[in-house]
């Protein structure tokens, strides 16, 4: 506390209600707001875990070998060496660790489990991370045309037509091509948005807040400006003015909020809010068990942004003029090579632009031409399917593609409102998520760690609607001990959540 400023930087959730370990870790861990572009997810973050198995063990694991000279940024790990608590007493002083047998729990696949796979893998006592070095404060840049909204009527249709392709080329570009706008991969990792209002929209004019470390935000403002003036002749002939050209130019609006030491301080300059303690930061969003209309999650390649143009463009503007999704959540930049190489999470992670949720808007056309970007082309059913969604946001009512033909969309909640014949219809969504591939594995993965079946939650690995496990063994039974170590974490531990929760409460779209 007595340092101008913090040394070290933790990679977390954006909601109140999200931690930075469990579900949200288990699922990836998704961060538009607290530096993901510069350090990658949450999972990658994770050194070390402590856990408590199924079976009744009290391990610790970690990577022990590497190996480097790969195309990622950190050492690929080849080995992981779990050690076993012998005596698993309410004295931690007294734990005794022992690297545990060979021929019993396979720590590579488990470390590959725990992050990235979702949950049911035993219960999580503790895990360490690692935290990068602070990347600076936060300085939000605000994106809105000159002083009102009303200002968009300046410009002609003509213009804002103009305007807004080179918008969208300019957003493709400065995410996920810089050197295409003369800018460094590292200015352009330092900005980040979570999607809703947080994300540089995809409708020039539309109101936003970007969250920037350091001098990120002037970065893209200044690169906005070149584009602007490098369209300069285009602009005129569609009508602008000496006038215009200035609003247009400056719709980017670096650090007009002030700066910030973490996302944290950020929103509790807004203010307190009622029902919260004071200093507190409130849930937002609450908890909810609301059934979503925009379902199907679909993460959207790089490689197609930026090498279909006459696709890209025209949907990008088409989905930010629904007004549902004006933004996107931001991925790309350092996290195809932040990353050990283990994790569950699959390659289509790290070459993924955003993910959207906009299907109920999105013409079913165009999500068939990035589902068939996924699938290779392939139209049928046949051989493995390849993965295409995201984890963290895991909802009862989302699925993938047909299962006849991949390039075909699931029916959506309007057309076919029967969970059971979606199910029947649709990939489910844990396959879309990890590819049939990624789930066989961890499948398997699920049947060696957890042979009853004890850990059994919707949306998680070997899900069943209805158990059928066979009598437990008394050899797999928690002993005594065991039961004490889980009570002793659950009752007395105390159990810390970084509250970080989203900017709207500030900035808010009317």
């Amino acid at each position: 506390n007595n340092l101008p400023e913090p040394l070290y930087h933790v990679v977390g959730g954006a909601a109140g209600t999200v931690g930075a370990t469990g579900g949200y870790m288990g699922g990836t861990g998704l961060s538009g707001t607290t530096g993901m572009r510069m350090f990658g997810y949450a999972a990658d973050q994770v050194v070390q875990v402590e856990m408590v198995l199924p079976t009744g063990g009290h391990v610790r694991f970690s990577p022990t070998e590497w190996v480097n000279g790969d195309q990622l940024a950190w050492p690929r790990t080849t080995k992981v060496t779990g050690w076993c608590n012998s005596n698993p007493v309410e004295d931690e002083t007294e734990w005794e660790w022992e690297v545990c047998p060979q021929g019993g729990v396979n720590f590579d696949d488990l470390w590959h489990a725990v992050r990235g796979g979702g949950n049911g893998w035993g219960v999580i006592t503790s895990l360490d991370y690692q935290l990068p070095d602070y990347p600076g404060q936060l300085v939000p840049a605000a994106v809105f045309l000159g002083n009102s909204p009303d200002d968009i009527v300046l410009l002609s249709s003509s213009l804002q037509d103009a305007v807004q392709e080179v918008w969208i080329n300019f957003l493709i570009d400065s995410q996920w091509n810089p050197s295409a706008v003369h800018m460094a991969e590292e200015e352009s990792n330092l900005c980040g948005g979570p999607d809703v209002g947080s994300s540089f929209p995809n409708v020039f004019g539309t109101h936003a807040l970007i969250f920037c470390h350091r001098n990120g935000g002037r970065v893209y403002s200044d690169t906005w400006v070149r584009s602007v003036e490098a369209h300069r002749d285009i602009f005129l002939a569609a009508g602008a003015t000496n006038v215009t050209m200035v609003i247009i130019a400056q719709y980017i609006k670096p650090g007009i909020l002030g700066e910030f030491q973490d996302y944290a301080e950020l929103l509790l300059a807004s203010g307190d809010s009622h029902g919260v303690p004071k200093g507190k930061l409130p849930d937002n969003p609450r908890p909810a068990t609301d059934y979503s209309f925009f379902q199907d999650s679909l993460m959207v390649p790089i490689k197609f942004l930026v090498e279909n143009r006459d696709v890209s463009v025209p949907w990008l503007t088409s989905i930010g003029k629904s007004g549902t999704a004006s933004g996107n959540y931001m991925m790309g930049g350092n996290i195809a090579t932040h990353h050990d190489g283990t994790t569950a999470t699959g390659d289509h992670y790290r070459g993924t632009a955003f993910y959207t949720e906009a299907f109920v808007y999105m013409d079913p056309e165009i999500i068939s031409t990035i589902l068939q970007y996924h699938a290779g082309g392939e139209s049928n059913s046949s051989g493995d399917f390849p993965p295409m969604a995201e984890f963290n946001h895991y909802a009862i009512n989302k699925f993938g593609p047909l299962r006849t033909n991949w390039t075909k969309p699931c029916p959506s909640f309007h057309e076919l409102p029967s969970r059971e014949v979606r199910e029947e219809k649709c990939i489910p969504l844990i396959e879309y998520i990890f590819g049939t591939k990624g789930l066989k594995r961890l499948q398997k993965i699920k049947a060696d760690i957890d042979p009853d079946h004890l850990f059994n939650s919707f949306g998680n690995i070997g899900y069943r609607m209805v158990k059928d496990v066979k009598e437990r063994s008394v050899k797999n039974k928690l002993s005594w001990s065991i039961r004490y170590l889980l009570e002793y974490y659950v009752k007395i531990m105390p159990w810390f959540t970084f509250d970080l929760i989203t900017a709207m409460g500030i900035f808010r779209r009317k």
